[in-house]
């Protein structure tokens, strides 16, 4: 009997264990296919990339699970039956072709997404199943918006702006950090919904409305994200001033950055985003078109994926997390006791 083949790891980062690892410590990567994202102790690394069976840190790897793509209820000659006439009349569950539209146009990222909402029960709790193996930070700085972002956020150090110091102070008052001895702080290797809790900063961007974008040149980023936000965590320790009792000296020796998107179809109240009442998503068609040309598609906009999930009882919010962008650093930043208030 044949054994079936063992699947390979994808991405593997390697951090500090635990508060005690003091130097510098490299990121392990491999992207072959087949296994999520896991975070794991330099001193456990040992085979961990190749044997499914091990534990790493404090996750098992374990083989991702591609979701199953969507089967569209009615078939494409159906409900484009109506895009032709004027005015153009097409069945709700036309939306349901739009990941098969995607994956024609090679936009992997979007139809994976929009699988896994159409494959969910009807739920708004973006809480409830999250995804965590979709979007990857290369991917996602490959598009001009969030790579400008994250370029002006890196190069304007949002991370220990104004605002981020007082972020940071609270994250080390909750974790009980202003000690009388050094203490270190790290959570990279945690899960990302609890290490999320942590972050310090965000740093916003959005791609530009969809009459502003070339008519039928669009991506995968186009079809995934209207906008969302970076967000920042930091790893270091904590020790007390020598020179002045009751100051402390937070230094600053890794910097995490990733994205937390919400997956759904819900309306943002700014009117300046959009207009009349609700996100235009452009026009799709079966076999492979999607752009603004009214002609040649059925239009699509956040209400008819809401009336879809009403009719069907299926459509489930989640929020999506990248993995992290980690990069090594050395900051200092003295606060006082004005500062710990």
């Amino acid at each position: 009997m044949t054994p079936e083949p063992k699947p390979t790891p994808t991405e593997v980062w390697v951090v500090p264990g635990n508060e005690n690892d003091l130097a510098p410590q490299p990121e392990f990567h491999d992207d072959r296919p087949g296994y999520g994202v896991t975070a794991c102790r330099l001193d456990d690394i040992t085979q961990k990339t190749t044997d499914q069976t091990a534990t790493c840190g404090w996750f098992r790897l374990v083989p991702r699970a591609e979701p199953p793509k969507h089967a569209p209820s009615v078939s494409a000659e159906e409900v484009y039956a109506g895009c032709q006439l004027d005015p153009p009349s097409c069945q709700i569950e036309h939306i349901e072709w739009i990941p098969t539209i995607m994956r024609q146009r090679g936009w992997v990222v979007g139809a994976r997404l929009m699988d896994r909402w159409f494959a969910g029960k009807a739920n708004t709790d973006k809480s409830f199943n999250p995804d965590f193996d979709s979007v990857t930070m290369k991917w996602l700085l490959g598009f001009s918006p969030p790579k400008e972002a994250y370029d002006a956020a890196i190069r304007d150090d949002v991370w220990i702006s104004a605002n981020a110091r007082k972020e940071i102070v609270k994250f080390l008052k909750k974790h009980d950090k202003f000690k009388s001895h050094r203490t270190y702080f790290d959570e990279f290797g945690e899960p990302p919904e609890h290490r999320h809790e942590g972050h310090i900063q965000r740093h916003p961007f959005s791609m530009p409305k969809l009459d502003q974008l070339d008519a039928d040149n669009w991506d995968d980023y186009v079809a995934y994200i209207a906008r969302s936000n970076l967000y920042f965590i930091i790893g270091g320790f904590v020790e007390p001033s020598a020179k002045v009792n009751g100051n402390y000296n937070v230094t600053i020796n890794k910097i995490g950055i990733y994205i937390r998107d919400n997956y759904d179809f819900n309306d943002d109240p700014d009117p300046l985003f959009y207009e009349p009442d609700t996100q235009p998503l452009g026009y799709w068609k079966y076999p492979g078109y999607a752009g603004r040309n009214e002609k040649k598609g059925c239009e699509d906009n956040n209400k008819i994926f809401r009336a879809w999930r009403e009719k069907h009882g299926k459509g489930g919010d989640f929020y999506v997390y990248s993995d992290l962008n980690i990069i090594r650093t050395l900051r200092a930043i003295a606060f006082d006791k004005e500062d710990l208030k």
